[in-house]
């Protein structure tokens, strides 16, 4: 695949967009949390996007599509074991990702610092993507489960608030955790949501500190 990181070509900064658009799609696909994550779904929007983006720098879809799926499972699967939430740079993580869409490039037939140069482009634009959301944008992808970001109530946002925003009190507004029945919770910027309640049914939203902001006890 072309550099679509590192050059300085308009070619490369076009791929570098488009593999933006594609995995950036791809993480608002098969639901939220981590049943979205690991669905078939979610896989399958990856695959193409690793296809599409491969085959736009110069190289093969049948090489591209594995060596990003090969690293969104492997990004899964450490994310989930070693609990790093949507946002945070784990540089295992991020390591054992490009070496297993360099392996998936090899096996397929490709050459390894095309595969991990795939997987680099979905581990930037999904597992770090919400590095980058600025405070007042909605960020309706990767909401997770007990742990991580919304209870079985929570459902993904979606479009983007007016700039920072804040709430009666002042305190700014990182995103809004929406429930299945259509009712809003905000999470503060610095807060995070986690499922409670027997089973995890329930959904609280927090601040900073880890104490309760709002809570959904449907």
């Amino acid at each position: 695949m072309a550099g679509g990181i590192s050059s300085d070509s308009s070619k490369g900064a076009a791929i570098g967009a488009l593999s933006g658009g594609l995995f950036s799609a791809a993480a608002m696909t098969g639901g939220v949390g981590a049943e979205g994550a690991n669905s078939l779904t979610r896989y399958a929007a990856h695959a193409g996007g690793g296809c599409v983006s491969s085959a736009a720098g110069g190289g093969s879809c049948g090489q591209g599509a594995p060596s990003e799926v090969f690293g969104k499972y492997t990004n899964n699967w450490i994310g989930d074991t070693w609990k790093v939430k949507p946002g945070e740079f784990n540089a295992y993580q991020a390591t054992a990702t490009l070496v297993a869409g360099g392996e998936g490039s090899v096996i397929a037939g490709g050459k390894f610092a095309n595969g991990a140069e795939t997987a680099a482009f979905g581990y930037l634009f999904n597992q770090l993507g919400p590095r980058f959301q600025k405070p007042g944008q909605l960020c309706g992808s990767e909401m997770s489960g007990a742990g991580g970001g919304g209870g079985a109530g929570a459902a993904k946002g979606s479009g983007r608030l007016p700039g920072p925003a804040t709430d009666k009190a002042g305190n700014q507004i990182d995103r809004i955790i929406v429930g299945s029945k259509g009712n809003a919770m905000i999470e503060p910027v610095g807060g995070s949501t986690v499922a409670a309640g027997r089973g995890g049914v329930d959904t609280h939203t927090l601040y900073p500190n880890g104490s309760n902001y709002q809570r959904l006890n449907p």
